[in-house]
């Protein structure tokens, strides 16, 4: 993937827009965030020894949400709420590709290599999003059937993300949604099952609504080990890591 050249303005720029997308279409999502990122806050203020800021409670509230709130928390990377943001950042990253840990960087330098690489790493996210888009648009002229959707190319580019889609793919599904001259069902909780469990849900009939509604009550108000989660229809090795048994059942 080609990180190209980018000013640090336009990055900085993008990455509040897309933090704002987020918070005006899923307010209760912003709202946890806000709330858990100052209790966080307020709880290290008197320390800087960055290598006590994970031992206190209200961390282990902000690493609970997990990858899912990646987008809030390099908004975050600015004036005094930089260092801590890096440091959150870090810890719920899955890629390790795009952690920054340098002790030979500043934090201006780490957050702009933070950010210019969520950046690339986004617009690539985006734009196998719409070549999905635009596979569903043409399948569902012939087929409802979910695999119709999903065993196909751009199904596949998309998910091999991994867990960094679900931002963006929480964007597009409440959006499409409400499309009325939609053509086709909406098959995104498929994908985002099958980046955080493994595997999709492949069900052959499914209520639109019901699936969308609660992919938006876990993203706006529970934790990430708390993504819906539907017993495997196929028997079939899973294409992407799943949560383990033991963060299943906590």
């Amino acid at each position: 993937m080609s990180e190209g050249v980018y000013t640090t303005g336009l990055v900085d720029y993008w990455i509040h827009k897309f933090a704002r997308k987020l918070a005006t279409a899923f307010p209760k999502y912003q709202a946890d965030f806000e709330m858990k990122w100052s209790a966080w806050r307020n709880a290290i203020s008197t320390s800087s020894d960055s290598s006590t800021w994970s031992g206190v409670p209200q961390f282990q509230e902000l690493l609970y949400l997990g990858p899912k709130i990646v987008p809030l928390v390099l908004a975050k990377m600015d004036g005094s709420d930089a260092t801590a943001g890096v440091f959150l950042y870090n810890k719920i990253e899955t890629d390790l590709a795009y952690r920054i840990e340098a002790d030979d960087l500043d934090i201006t330098a780490q957050v702009d290599k933070i950010r210019h690489k969520n950046f690339i790493r986004n617009r690539a996210v985006r734009n196998a999003l719409l070549d999905w888009e635009d596979h569903c648009d043409m399948a569902g002229r012939f087929s409802s059937s979910t695999l119709a959707f999903t065993l196909c190319e751009d199904y596949f580019e998309l998910v091999k993300f991994g867990v960094c889609i679900v931002p963006q793919l929480m964007l597009q599904y409440g959006k499409l949604r409400h499309d009325a001259h939609r053509r086709h069902p909406i098959f995104g909780h498929e994908a985002l099952h099958e980046v955080i469990w493994g595997y999709p849900c492949e069900f052959e009939e499914i209520i639109i609504d019901t699936q969308c509604k609660d992919w938006v009550e876990w993203f706006e108000n529970e934790d990430y080990i708390q993504a819906p989660h539907y017993k495997r229809k196929q028997d079939r090795p899973p294409r992407f890591p799943p949560l383990s048994d033991e963060e299943d059942s906590e």
